[in-house]
């Protein structure tokens, strides 16, 4: 699966990218030779389009096969998703009580999964921070929390709030690895829990 994932990825890259890259330059051409201000305006307008499609296109490129799931390590990776999110008056931490080492399958997943859940509690919960924390909390599973004090009213049911595919999508990839996914309360912070079996 991961060896499809890297070839799907390349061949949208090299064939779809390129072809994207001469239809920029070919707007270019279009744009200097004519003088007519509405062929302007049209070419530039569709320039632009072309310049968000292939930025979309890296995105799925880097959603098939991401780079980082090449990191060395789980740490690395996780330091990375961090980097990506931003809280404007807070902190994201990153705490890891366990040396299990998971495969790049279950870390793809995981990987999602941490995302959908962030993305979700900055949006409707709006924390001052957020703390990832993984240990083996009990014999032979491994707990993945992110724990966070929402400042605008808690939603009480469910895993996530508004979420649509979102929540279709972390209650799959969950099962990807035979996992548990629900949420707690715990002394006033909300803990979003994701539970991976580590034998079969």
């Amino acid at each position: 699966m991961d060896r499809e994932r890297k070839r799907i990825a390349d061949d949208l890259h090299d064939f779809v990218g390129a072809k994207m890259v001469q239809f920029k330059q070919d707007l270019e051409q279009l744009a200097m030779a004519s003088n007519a201000v509405a062929w302007h305006q049209q070419l530039h307008q569709t320039r632009d389009e072309v310049d968000v499609f292939h930025e979309e296109l890296r995105g799925v490129v880097e959603t098939i096969a991401p780079k980082w799931l090449d990191f060395a390590s789980w740490n690395h990776q996780m330091e990375h998703l961090v980097g990506e999110f931003g809280l404007p008056n807070g902190t994201i931490h990153w705490e890891n009580e366990s040396e299990v080492v998971l495969s790049k399958e279950v870390r793809y997943h995981l990987h999602w999964c941490l995302r959908e859940l962030m993305a979700n509690a900055i949006q409707h919960s709006r924390p001052r921070g957020l703390t990832i924390w993984m240990a083996e909390e009990r014999s032979n599973w491994l707990t993945l929390r992110l724990i966070y004090q929402p400042t605008v009213p808690a939603h009480s049911r469910g895993v996530v709030k508004r979420l649509g595919r979102g929540q279709f999508s972390l209650q799959e990839r969950v099962k990807q690895f035979r996992g548990k996914l629900h949420f707690q309360w715990v002394e006033g912070h909300r803990n979003d829990v994701i539970e991976i079996p580590l034998v079969p």
